[in-house]
């Protein structure tokens, strides 16, 4: 919520906004709250992990080849 009221990603909060919430927060959170890394976890089946939107693709794709037959 905070990052919400305060209108930044949480990517671009500071350590020390961080650590209010936990004071173990360290500088190796950036990686992980990276927009990349919050995709990457998706990986359920239709997710937006980078491999499901590849395999969506190719599925679309084979599926649109089979129709032009």
């Amino acid at each position: 919520m905070y990052a919400i009221q305060v209108a930044k990603p949480l990517e671009d909060l500071s350590l020390a906004e961080l650590q209010q919430f936990s004071p173990v927060m360290a500088e190796d959170v950036y990686p992980v709250l990276s927009l990349e890394s919050t995709l990457g976890k998706r990986v359920a089946k239709g997710g937006v992990a980078p491999d499901q939107i590849a395999a969506a693709l190719a599925e679309a794709q084979v599926r649109l080849a089979a129709r032009q037959l």
